[in-house]
């Protein structure tokens, strides 16, 4: 037994004195034991975070070899691809927020607070975000009614951009030009705006313009013309074809 000397002097309430010492202890022997465990405790969570980000790198690694497969399988259905990758990332992204929940989980956090915390920042973003949430809303829109689909040659009116359609993603819409160059659209803006889809119809009159000098012979340059739009193997020969001076220009007879 531990005893301990108590000096009591006039006006001291015995049972106050006494229980001042008490909590004094208590809080002593807390902190000992605090500290005493911290080791333990400490190599535990370190366990236990090494545990963790063993098990997200394994799950990520399986989340994209499902991905994968779901995305092999879907070309064999010969589905759109578009449409495609649109299924891929979604269901990447929600597996992913599932990993999320079980991490958070096995740290202790209750699912309601997950729940309620993801509604709030969901919430934040979304209203800090509304262009990407319109530009979400016009890839389904753009999936949906199929104005044009990967490998659709197009032309839109926002931007005044044109080329081959190379991937409809969740939010962007990309195209390739003629001279190479990538053209990275969002999905809102060619939701919202006229697109002229070049390739939706298996034949396409094609418009071109010559200039000849004021001292050519017109009638000869007509003939020409017309024989060379004849000899092109991708011309249709059942079509008419047009030749006719449109303009007057400065320097040359259009």
């Amino acid at each position: 037994m531990i005893g301990k000397w108590l000096t009591l002097t006039a006006g001291t309430d015995p049972i106050e004195m006494v229980s001042e010492v008490t909590d004094h202890q208590i809080s002593e022997n807390a902190l000992h034991r605090f500290f005493k465990n911290l080791p333990d405790q400490a190599m535990q969570f370190a366990i236990q975070v090494a545990v963790t980000l063993l098990v997200v790198l394994i799950a990520l690694r399986l989340i994209r070899m499902l991905v994968s497969v779901v995305k092999k399988s879907l070309d064999k259905t010969q589905m759109d691809a578009g449409m495609s990758g649109f299924l891929c990332s979604f269901l990447s992204a929600a597996l992913k927020v599932l990993l999320l929940f079980g991490v958070l989980s096995s740290f202790g956090v209750n699912s309601a607070s997950i729940v309620a915390l993801l509604g709030s920042a969901g919430v934040a973003i979304g209203l800090a975000l509304q262009g990407g949430l319109s530009n979400l809303i016009g890839g389904l829109i753009i999936l949906i009614l199929k104005p044009f689909v990967v490998g659709d040659y197009i032309s839109e009116d926002s931007h005044s951009h044109e080329g081959t359609v190379q991937e409809i993603g969740l939010f962007y819409t990309q195209l390739y030009t003629y001279d190479q160059k990538v053209v990275v659209l969002p999905n809102g803006d060619l939701a919202n705006t006229g697109v002229i889809n070049m390739t939706k119809q298996p034949r396409r009159m094609l418009e071109m313009k010559v200039g000849v000098s004021y001292d050519a012979d017109i009638d000869q340059t007509k003939q020409v013309l017309r024989k060379v739009m004849e000899e092109l193997p991708e011309s249709l020969k059942q079509e008419p074809f047009l030749v006719f001076v449109d303009s007057l220009q400065d320097s040359s007879v259009v």
